[in-house]
């Protein structure tokens, strides 16, 4: 007997029924697969919930993005004769995800309740009976096959009201002649069968100086011995998350390159692993299992164009959002070197160094006035707190612990790139420590004194 509820449809397995019989289309609807997956699983209970959902949203309109283009660039190259259909298909579907995702960022959480199901419905009605009509015309040579990342910035490039000006050649887009042969890649997956797969899809791309690394010293050796420009790690390394190797690259808490592309290679699928994935600062991730040719289009994408760093308090690394962020405070975009690019085009080694030590201070800069931030933030936060009763002694440990955390690293950073002492800082980092080892004795007037200091060396730093 039916309780009146809507059956959510089945989670799509990818079989060859599916396939079209073009490697870039079908490796597009496989990744849409892999992303219903992840919406479905996905718990409101869980504190990282708003995170994820926010990163699966920006995926799934860069999904859309690249793929649609895609397509329709093929279907225009062999004169589909379906064409004006598909591209309404194309644009009613785009429509109707834009404004679940507009009605979610706009206040209505429930808008995404069922989008998973959405997708999943969309993809086993346009792929098996859509996308199947153009199989017995498609052909490969009509097919653009750069990766998805590429085609979403193109395709939104051309959606701006003002138009760049075609270059005298009349082509609007060149790929980049890459000489992937001249690159050094770091693989370290503890699969074997998964290291040969991705030293396959190396190989086809071009490279050919492979290096292997099991354990974390290995990890951080090889970094520091050689020279690679490509790093490919699976998340769990030793049973640890690798994600802490690659926030300490992009944090410059090394001496390492901090700007080496990375491919982060995830098992699980489970909230928690992808929301430290996705905070790591990993240029890509990957999904196991995973075909060589989405690997190969990860490492292409960011070979021909990648995307510029954001700094906040919580994050460095690629900016992962199509749109600008929304506020005046938007986190502003720093562009960076491209080691494979740079690497695979031959630019002097010297002229790299170069703008790595630019890209580095500008990171440098924008990370010690994020700190100087925070410093703000949760001076306020404990100071309401303590003066409103709601302050125990553990949450005022916790904001203590915090203060000094982020204190020693402005120190540190500051220290290392302004080439000045910090003034007010080490005297602030041990009267947080003071405070810290006593916290059930704290007074509104410790914590004022220590706010006012704080105010201080914020608005020090915040004005460079």
């Amino acid at each position: 007997m039916s309780d009146g509820r809507t059956e959510s449809p089945p989670i799509i397995e990818w079989s060859e029924a599916l396939s079209i019989g073009n490697a870039a289309i079908d490796n597009d609807h496989k990744a849409f697969i892999e992303l219903a997956r992840l919406l479905r699983g996905l718990e409101k209970d869980n504190d990282s919930y708003a995170i994820i959902v926010e990163s699966m949203l920006l995926m799934l309109e860069e999904y859309i993005a690249g793929h649609f283009l895609r397509e329709e660039k093929a279907m225009k190259a062999v004169n589909f004769r379906h064409f004006p259909q598909h591209h309404h298909d194309h644009n009613t579907f785009r429509n109707n995800i834009a404004g679940i995702i507009k009605s979610y960022r706009d206040g209505v959480k429930s808008a995404i309740d069922n989008l998973h199901d959405t997708l999943t419905s969309w993809l086993m009605d346009h792929i098996s009976y859509e996308d199947m009509k153009l199989k017995p015309c498609l052909q490969d040579h009509a097919v653009d096959n750069r990766p998805l990342v590429f085609l979403a910035m193109e395709a939104q490039e051309d959606r701006e009201p003002v138009k760049k000006a075609v270059p005298p050649s009349g082509n609007k887009k060149l790929s980049l002649q890459i000489d992937f042969s001249k690159v050094r890649a770091l693989i370290c997956e503890p699969s074997g069968i998964i290291r040969s797969a991705i030293r396959l899809a190396l190989n086809e791309l071009g490279v050919c100086n492979i290096d292997e690394a099991s354990t974390f010293v290995a990890i951080d050796k090889a970094c520091e011995e050689g020279g690679h420009q490509l790093l490919i790690l699976n998340q769990e390394i030793e049973g640890n998350d690798a994600t802490y190797f690659i926030r300490q690259l992009r944090s410059l808490n090394t001496d390492r390159d901090p700007f080496v592309v990375t491919v982060l290679l995830l098992t699980s699928r489970d909230e928690d692993t992808v929301r430290a994935a996705m905070n790591s600062g990993s240029d890509s991730l990957l999904l196991i299992p995973f075909s060589t040719g989405q690997l190969k289009d990860q490492i292409k994408g960011q070979a021909e164009r990648r995307k510029p760093f954001v700094v906040t308090q919580e994050y460095i690394g690629a900016e992962r959002r199509i749109q600008p962020r929304p506020g005046s405070n938007s986190a502003p975009q720093i562009p960076v070197p491209n080691p494979v690019q740079a690497w695979g085009l031959s630019v002097p080694p010297d002229q790299y160094e170069q703008m790595k030590t630019l890209a580095i201070q500008s990171i440098a800069v924008a990370r010690i006035k994020s700190l100087a931030g925070a410093i703000e933030y949760e001076c306020n936060a404990l100071t309401v707190a303590i003066r409103d009763s709601a302050a125990s002694n553990e949450s005022s440990f916790r904001s203590l612990a915090k203060l000094e955390s982020v204190t020693e690293e402005l120190r540190d950073k500051a220290n290392r790139f302004l080439g000045n002492p910090p003034d007010g800082v080490a005297a602030f980092r041990a009267r947080c420590q003071e405070l810290k080892a006593h916290p059930g004795k704290l007074t509104f007037g410790d914590i004022e004194a220590l706010s006012q200091a704080g105010r201080e060396i914020t608005s020090h730093y915040i004005a460079r």
